[in-house]
């Protein structure tokens, strides 16, 4: 996991509720006082233990506390990666370009970073298919991104994200739709 991740989450953690429940939930993880440097890639389990306590700690999913922190960075990737993207790209542009254009960007800027690989289908002009694979299983974190770009992009209330399979699975189906009246 790259530690922009660990960087961010921190970030999200203490503007959400404060620092010291940053420190409970790294102790909780039995990691007190962990740091991560933005630039470094670092092993996986970490995030996973962080979301998993975050999860029970405020009595939600893991899926809702990373959708919503998917929310949450999007306005810090375009700030890093957004020079890759087309200004005038709106929601689905972005989408339809992650991999060639913003994981292109990370990968670029930050060698040995591992996105998850998203396969992107434009199936109208209303509807995307992406077909998410990635180790991490972190296929909700992507849905929570999806959202927070149609945010980004003022067009959240315009756009419907629908998992068509389990969130938790390395390979995971997902179905963007623009909101047709």
């Amino acid at each position: 996991m790259h530690g922009s991740i660990y960087v961010l989450l921190k970030k999200f953690v203490e503007q959400s509720f404060d620092t010291a429940t940053w420190e409970t939930l790294l102790a909780d993880v039995g990691l007190p006082g962990q740091q991560w440097d933005a630039a470094t890639n670092y092993g996986d389990e970490a995030i996973g233990a962080l979301v998993q306590a975050a999860a029970s700690r405020l009595q939600l999913t893991p899926a809702d506390v990373l959708q919503t922190f998917g929310e949450y960075i999007v306005p810090d990737i375009m700030a890093t990666f957004g020079r890759y993207a087309d200004p005038s790209w709106r929601t689905f542009d972005t989408i339809a370009n992650t991999e060639r254009a913003l994981h292109y960007g990370a990968r670029t800027d930050f060698p040995g970073i591992q996105p998850p690989v998203l396969n992107v289908t434009i199936q109208n002009a209303n509807q995307l298919t992406i077909d998410y694979y990635s180790k991490r299983r972190m296929a909700a974190l992507a849905v929570g991104i999806i959202k927070g770009i149609a945010k980004y992009h003022g067009e959240a209330d315009a756009i419907q994200v629908t998992p068509t399979t389990t969130l938790e699975a390395e390979r995971v189906q997902i179905k963007v739709s623009r909101i047709v009246l």
